[in-house]
């Protein structure tokens, strides 16, 4: 599958077309999911001004990728869409094409249940649809890729649109977000997913270790070094990296885990980091926060 955007994401505009119902509403919503500012139903006359207004008035660091639909139903909109296409190569904008489409079984029962439709006027509607598909032919011929959406799920859709502007699953893309706490205090309560890591020696009975934390390297040492925590988190890093897309494809951003200890400070610190290392390692963006320390912003990477 060819990538829509093998450079800078934040230098291209996305054009979406597609007939009607052939999914381009969708779409956008996919791509504001993705990170990407979408505009729904531009009349194809202000293409040109609306890139002008983001890349010339905006400055570079400013600049955000654009997934912009057309609104196009007849020749007239597709020429416009032409003459804009044209001014943004004399503006040296950069862009691509995405087309969408369906087949005709689909366009027509997604349009009925749109427009509550009478039987009797099935094949006007079925003409106008076929009218406008060979009227939006001059620009699916500009289109890097063509998304036949009749069999796809929204989830689908936002799956396939990751692949093709990021070259990669778009289930990386949501956030995990690791929480050291002690259970003296509470459970963190905002937890999708919440382990307990108390079965770990506690490093606060090693004199030596007791004023350290979890991430200093003598107690994180130690914590690691103890029977069956090799085994926690190469089987937790699995589960999460594995129930990740799944969130993901129901539209969730953000997976937030607990992990806990007695008081916060050496094994759920220890554990956190590490576990954090080895979901980044498969392509995830992952923060760390450490509650007991203070720590409500944490890192990421």
């Amino acid at each position: 599958m060819e990538e829509l955007i093998n450079e800078d994401l934040n230098r291209h505009v996305i054009i979406l077309v597609g007939h009607r119902c052939s999914g381009r509403t969708e779409a956008v919503r996919a791509m504001q999911d993705l990170g990407v500012v979408g505009v729904d139903n531009l009349p194809p006359q202000l293409l040109s001004e609306l890139a002008r207004i983001r890349y010339e008035e905006c400055p570079p660091g400013r600049r955000h990728a654009c997934a912009v639909a057309l609104d196009l139903s007849d020749e007239v909109g597709v020429r416009h869409a032409l003459d804009s296409l044209k001014e943004l190569d004399k503006m040296a904008v950069p862009y691509r094409v995405l087309a969408l489409e369906s087949r005709e079984a689909t366009s027509l029962q997604r349009i009925t249940e749109k427009c509550n439709l009478p039987a009797d006027s099935l094949q006007a509607v079925t003409e106008d649809l076929l009218k406008e598909k060979l009227a939006l032919q001059p620009l699916h011929c500009l289109a890097v890729e063509t998304l036949d959406t009749s069999q796809l799920s929204v989830y689908d859709l936002r799956e396939r649109l990751g692949l093709l502007i990021k070259g990669a699953s778009i289930h990386r893309n949501i956030n995990i977000d690791i929480h050291s706490f002690g259970f003296k205090y509470g459970p963190f309560l905002p937890a999708d997913i919440l382990f307990d890591v108390r079965f770990i020696a506690n490093p606060y009975y090693i004199p030596a270790l007791r004023e350290l934390n979890g991430k200093d390297e003598a107690c994180a040492e130690y914590v690691l070094a103890q029977p069956h925590t090799q085994f926690f988190i190469q089987h937790l890093t699995e589960l999460v990296t594995t129930i990740a897309p799944s969130y993901s494809r129901l539209g969730k951003a953000r997976l937030r885990m607990g992990l806990g200890c007695t008081g916060g400070q050496h094994r759920s610190v220890a554990v956190a980091e590490r576990v954090a290392h080895e979901i980044r390692l498969h392509g995830f963006h992952v923060s760390v926060h450490h509650r007991e320390m203070g720590d409500s912003n944490g890192r990421s990477a």
